[in-house]
């Protein structure tokens, strides 16, 4: 299992990078439609839009925090043995 924490390290950073552009773009799709009026959206869209964006950035910083965790708990276990 040594040999994969180097991937779970890896795969933490990028999934948390990937997480604060996904969020960045949510908010920027989401302003947008509150401050210029699109036909047919409303400003409920724009609120929408902001709760699935961030709900979704939410998950993927959690998924990268969860491969970090998972890379240290592996090096622990491995240095204990």
């Amino acid at each position: 299992m040594r040999k994969y924490i180097g991937f779970f390290t890896i795969s933490s950073i990028v999934i948390k990078i990937l997480a604060w552009i996904f969020l960045c773009l949510g908010i920027l799709a989401g302003v947008a439609v509150f401050y210029r009026p699109v036909p047919g959206y409303t400003w409920i869209s724009g609120a929408f839009v902001l709760g699935i964006y961030g709900f979704i950035a939410f998950l993927l910083y959690l998924l990268g925090l969860l491969s970090g965790v998972a890379a240290k708990i592996i090096d622990k276990i491995e240095k204990s043995e």
